[in-house]
């Protein structure tokens, strides 16, 4: 039997293009560069052990772009640390270059049209209250095809997700409305928007044959936008999410977006307060979710990530912040901060 072992941590840094930093053996890349509107190179560096050899890993996630059309790539390596050779294993298939590539897109999100196939990362609905960047790779070798599909039609609009087109697992959308868009001409009032996000993992345990395994999630928000221009955006809102058969939460939040300042950043953050319930987390399908949804154990059985929920026995209150920023094109950085009443 092979025995694999990867397990890799790198630091987030960038080469003109972008690079990001990434977990293999938990999560690949948090890969912040999709919303930003030029070409990527992510990528990561870490330890692989298989079949008692040892190896650096080396991944690059470089991304060709022309005007609106992406294709991002996949480069693995594994450099045996005795041998000084690349593991040929890796690329004596076919499919091994087919997994060259990673996804193809048209648009950036935000545009009135985008759209992604592929490997999905850090998708996100509405304000990340229900899906937060979440990522469908949670491995190298169980690769998914997924799909984002975002559409704005000026007055109406939709943000739709599906993890895998290869079998039906999490599927999920978020629809909005903007009710006073072509009745009022104020620049402010007019963009008020009222959305409502639904999304459910049919099969955590990707076993057809177990009942009850589903989770849901749905909710409802308000978003008022107050200044949208080429260098700001900045809008409040507010978040209602219900977990099915479980408990829900609230928050209320202003969110600000500098777009370019003077060609040296790029700021994107959001401040919350939230209220949340029993048995309920904020950002459920966040970017851990593929390993947490179901964790299996040696003595067959597994836990399921929503029977967590049921520890979740205080109600909670605080503060939630989150950061990310990009400084002259090199360097991304991301932080998150929570502070509860208690």
């Amino acid at each position: 039997m092979r025995k694999v072992r990867i397990c890799s941590l790198s630091v987030g840094f960038a080469v003109l293009l972008s690079l990001a930093g990434g977990a293999r053996c938990q999560i690949g890349m948090l890969g912040y560069g999709q919303y930003l509107r030029q070409g990527l190179v992510n990528g990561g560096i870490g330890y692989a052990s298989i079949d008692n050899e040892s190896y650096v890993a080396i991944t690059f996630h470089p991304e060709l772009a022309v005007d609106k059309v992406g294709i991002g790539l996949n480069v693995y390596f594994l450099y045996n640390t005795r041998t000084g050779h690349i593991r040929s294993q890796d690329w004596d298939e076919d499919y091994d270059y087919f997994r060259l590539i990673r996804y193809a897109r048209y648009g950036w999100k935000g545009d009135s049209f985008y759209t992604r196939v592929g490997t999905l990362d850090a998708a996100r609905l509405g304000h990340g209250f229900i899906m937060n960047y979440y990522t469908n790779e949670a491995s190298w070798d169980r690769r998914k095809i997924g799909l984002v599909l975002d559409v704005d039609f000026g007055r109406f609009g939709f943000e739709s997700i599906g993890s895998n087109l290869g079998r039906a697992e999490i599927i999920g959308g978020r629809v909005y409305y903007k009710p006073l868009r072509d009745i009022t001409s104020m620049p402010v009032i007019r963009n008020l928007t009222a959305g409502a996000t639904f999304v459910t993992d049919l099969d955590p345990d990707e076993d057809r044959d177990t009942e009850g395994d589903r989770v849901t999630v749905y909710g409802l928000d308000v978003e008022l936008p107050f200044i949208d221009t080429d260098l700001l955006w900045t809008a409040v809102y507010t978040d209602f999410a219900k977990i099915d058969n479980f408990g829900s939460g609230r928050a209320i939040g202003v969110g600000v977006r500098l777009k370019n300042l003077g060609g040296l950043a790029r700021v994107e953050a959001r401040l919350e307060r939230r209220w949340l319930g029993k048995e309920f987390l904020p950002g459920y399908f966040d970017a851990f979710y593929e390993i947490d949804r179901f964790v299996p154990l040696p003595s067959g059985s597994g836990v399921y990530k929503k029977d967590l929920l049921k520890g979740i026995q205080e109600e909670r209150r605080g503060i939630f912040g989150e950061l990310y920023a990009r400084v002259l094109g090199l360097v991304d950085v991301f932080g998150s901060y929570q502070k509860l009443d208690d």
